[in-house]
């Protein structure tokens, strides 16, 4: 259990630990550098209880190390890794797991897990439908549903782990979804047994952001995808580009200001994996371009002149970029892109569409029923404004199709788009030119989510 100024959730979480039927088991609390009580916390149960193992680190060096010092120092046949603020739902749930690996030396069990948000308890259902016709025991298949989330919920063998290893890497951030993927990929046998064993708290955890945390943040994610396409694992592929794309966005658009060359190069390396699998990253697309026969990459603001020639570039893609942008300033940004491409060069245009039900309904409206602020965008509401990178206008087909009148495009298709009744019109897309994530063909809600056109040079 790595700890670090936890205080308020200690005690809490290691009571809840004593209270487990297993007879043979050990706590090793890793405590890195606290600068409250936890550290003399956790002493003070070590001293009661023998069976809890306190280190402290010598500096602090973050959650993964201090789970990999845990690792090298448990005894122990099997390894589970407990959160310093969670606990463990039924009493039985470690001698249950434990017991159903060691009759064949199994490499990782798991149980059922649940969040829990305040006095709310959530179910997830990764594993429960398993268990619909009365089994207790159920071995699965890492291909079969090829999990990066939710470490917690697993239990490993030690020899396995220290053997082929496997060990979190030395990252301040998103270091446990590499050290899963590859403990339950390279496992012998993973073992579900039908317990409630994991309680995960959320809802108070928040996150500095920093150079350091946003180059480990994208190094995770990168390593996931590398291990995903070495191994032919689509499932995980198109789950980190989601991750990347909508889970993490709102981190990224308050982040740009952090990242620099080094960060692009990974970003369009990831993009190039993402783009094998007919995906796209949309930070990728956030004002990047390469230079002719350079791998320097910069930011670019595209309310500004582009430095480039006329009549250069092939096509241009922008997915939910626009709205981020001053409404007035979308007619001018977009004759810039019409200067930069080739006759026959193609823009594609992605925005939300704030005509369909699920955008509107998710929506802060005003006095007339009107978006206003849309939290799933980024950036904050204070003062009646838009602040810090959120979405500035709400785009609907006709405010978009008279912007795009306005422009010099004469030649312009739209293939997704709802009219203001809610109903939708849907054409064929042809991807090749153009990957869009929030259609219905390719978002997991099934739903066109996006205004999606095509404009000809």
């Amino acid at each position: 259990m790595p700890v670090y100024n936890m205080e308020e959730y200690i005690s809490s979480t290691i009571e809840n630990w004593l209270k487990q039927s297993l007879i043979e088991k050990e706590l090793v609390c890793i405590d890195d550098c606290s600068t409250d009580n936890t550290y003399a916390i956790l002493c003070d149960f070590a001293d009661k209880h023998p069976e809890v193992i306190v280190f402290r680190q010598p500096n602090n060096m973050g959650a993964g190390l201090a789970r990999n010092k845990a690792i090298e120092m448990a005894r122990g046949e099997y390894i589970s890794i407990l959160d310093a603020d969670d606990m463990y739902e039924d009493v039985h749930s470690l001698k249950k797991i434990y017991d159903a690996l060691n009759q064949d030396k199994c490499d990782v069990g798991s149980g059922l897990f649940s969040y829990y948000k305040g006095e709310n308890r959530i179910e997830l259902d990764r594993f429960r439908h398993l268990f619909s016709h009365g089994e207790n025991i159920v071995d699965v298949d890492y291909k079969s549903f090829q999990e990066d989330y939710c470490y917690h919920s697993f239990i490993f063998r030690k020899e396995y782990l220290v053997g082929n290893g496997i060990f979190f890497p030395n990252l301040r951030r998103y270091q446990d979804p590499p050290f899963l993927v590859r403990a339950l990929y390279y496992a012998n046998c993973i073992r579900v047994v039908n317990v409630e064993f994991y309680g995960y708290k959320i809802g108070y955890k928040g996150l500095n952001l920093s150079y350091d945390i946003v180059r480990d943040l994208f190094e995770g994610f990168l390593m996931n995808l590398k291990f995903a396409d070495d191994n032919g694992l689509e499932i995980l592929i198109r789950k980190t580009v989601d991750r990347l794309n909508i889970e993490y966005w709102h981190v990224w658009s308050r982040a740009i200001h952090l990242i620099d060359n080094e960060l692009l190069i990974q970003i369009c390396k990831a993009e190039k994996i993402a783009k094998k699998h007919k995906l796209h990253i949309h930070l990728a697309g956030y004002f990047l371009y390469r230079q002719q026969d350079s791998e320097k990459f910069n930011m670019y603001d595209i309310t500004m002149p582009y430095p480039i020639d006329d009549c250069s570039v092939d096509s241009y893609q922008a997915e939910d970029v626009l709205e981020h942008i001053e409404k007035s300033k979308i007619v001018s940004v977009i004759n810039e892109i019409w200067r930069v491409l080739k006759p026959g060069g193609i823009f594609r245009l992605s925005l939300p569409d704030y005509n369909c039900f699920y955008m509107r309904q998710r929506c802060f409206t005003n006095d007339k029923k009107e978006p206003v602020f849309d939290p799933m965008g980024g950036g904050a509401f204070i003062s009646g404004k838009v602040v810090d990178g959120g979405h500035l206008w709400f785009p609907v087909y006709s405010e978009v199709k008279k912007l795009l009148d306005e422009t010099r495009f004469k030649k312009i298709i739209f293939y997704r788009y709802h009219l203001s009744d809610g109903s939708s019109i849907s054409k064929e897309i042809d991807y090749s030119k153009g990957m869009v994530l929030r259609t219905k063909e390719n978002d997991k809600r099934n739903l066109d989510l996006s205004i999606v056109v095509d404009c000809e040079k």
